[in-house]
């Protein structure tokens, strides 16, 4: 963090910080690999239009994620230029579990668009029947179902949303944007027997994660991953004749400031960099299997002690 702050480098164009953007992109390539992420959502991979962007936090990367989703829904219903975009906000609806985090709601109040927060079953995952049935509904009553989180890891019990049924039935749905918030739980996909409870990432259209949240990186720390960049670039991308330069249309050179709310950034993947260099996957792996069986500790002192009951299916929290 000291040198990230005594860098003073903002991170916003290529042309600005070559090395700064080079490096995010270098090091969210690493984190992405180090979790099993699908090749669509790795920069380096030939063919991929994905890549990973910083953000400031997890509220930030599913606030970006809902405005673009919301982006590319009123493309499709805009017929005609001569219709302000506001005019479809009314018809917009956005879906996840009540056990999703309170982001989710903070970000549709701020996209001004409705929101359903579903049932959740014994087990914490949202009810997928019941989600199924409130987007033909809203179908049916003449609305567009544009986004839908699942949770990978719930702040309240850990669960892990079935992402493979969800998002098999959001992509025979063209205007939904399926969003996957693994912010705590994913990071744990960097042992290769956890990814289990992330079969069907593949079928996301974005995806997020916190560092911070088990990964030995201070606050903030938060990364987003997108398998077509164009979409957040569509909906943020800023390009006034002061920020132009004579490389943005080269292939590979990015301008983060087009992938987020915010044109000037800090330098936040210095941090990530120094970890992964010092540590290293082998490194990383044990500190977070040793959390695991902290966890699993923690689970049979409770459960020894009468006056106390695990309500949840403890996987690493």
């Amino acid at each position: 963090e000291l040198a990230c702050a005594g860098l003073s480098v903002a991170v916003f164009s290529w042309i600005n910080s070559p090395a700064g953007t080079e490096l995010e992109n270098k090091v969210l390539d690493w984190y992405a690999k180090a979790m099993g992420l699908p090749d669509a959502f790795i920069s380096s991979i030939p063919g991929s239009n994905g890549g990973g962007v910083l953000q400031n936090s997890a509220s930030e990367c599913i606030l970006i994620s809902m405005i673009t989703a919301r982006s590319k829904a009123i493309g499709q219903l805009k017929k005609s230029s001569e219709i302000h975009e506001s005019s479809f906000l009314q018809n917009l609806v956005a879906y996840g579990s009540k056990h999703a985090n309170c982001a989710l709601e903070k970000a549709a109040k701020i996209a001004l668009t409705k929101i359903r927060l579903i049932d959740i079953d014994a087990d914490g995952k949202i009810r997928v029947d019941l989600l199924k049935e409130a987007i033909m509904n809203d179908i049916s009553a003449g609305l567009t179902p544009y986004f839908v989180m699942a949770t990978l890891g719930t702040t309240a019990t850990t669960a892990f949303d079935d992402v493979l049924e969800i998002g098999k039935f959001c992509e025979n749905i063209s205007s939904i944007w399926f969003h996957i918030d693994g912010a705590y739980g994913m990071n744990a996909f960097i042992l290769p027997e956890l990814r289990k409870f992330g079969i069907g990432m593949e079928l996301a259209d974005s995806l997020n994660v916190n560092a911070c949240k088990m990964l030995l990186v201070n606050f903030d720390s938060s990364a987003m991953w997108l398998k077509d960049l164009k979409y957040l670039d569509s909906a943020f991308g800023i390009k006034p004749l002061y920020l132009s330069h004579k490389y943005q249309n080269t292939t590979g050179v990015m301008d983060y400031r087009n992938y987020g709310i915010s044109l000037g950034r800090r330098l936040r993947a210095l941090k990530l960099w120094f970890v992964f260099r010092n540590y290293g996957l082998k490194k990383l792996r044990a500190h977070v299997m040793n959390l695991l069986q902290l966890a699993k500790l923690f689970e049979k002192l409770v459960n020894e002690d009468s006056r106390f009951e695990v309500v949840n299916n403890v996987h690493w929290a």
